[in-house]
């Protein structure tokens, strides 16, 4: 699984101070609006997308143990249940 961070467009791009909402997250070729702060993992799911995630609950965060979750973000394998989304400048 690829993704890779969208903002107004742009990869990688900034978001104007005016227009604080989240950003566009491309999974596997599909744009999904993401919430600043929200774990990769809950927007995963909330999409509709299939992961693997043994030891992840919403109730308990990410207990990081497993590593079922990862995903490939700019090349770099990092756990899904840990990494949230947020505006790259």
């Amino acid at each position: 699984m690829k993704t890779t961070t969208m903002i107004n467009g742009k990869r990688n791009g900034t978001v104007p101070v005016e227009n604080p909402v989240g950003a566009d997250v491309v999974i596997d070729g599909s744009s999904h609006a993401a919430h600043p702060g929200e774990r990769l993992v809950d927007l995963i799911n909330r999409v509709g997308v299939k992961l693997a995630q043994v030891c992840y609950h919403p109730q308990l965060g990410p207990i990081q143990t497993c590593d079922t979750c990862l995903v490939e973000i700019n090349g770099q394998l990092v756990r899904a249940c840990a990494t949230t989304v947020s505006p790259r400048g």
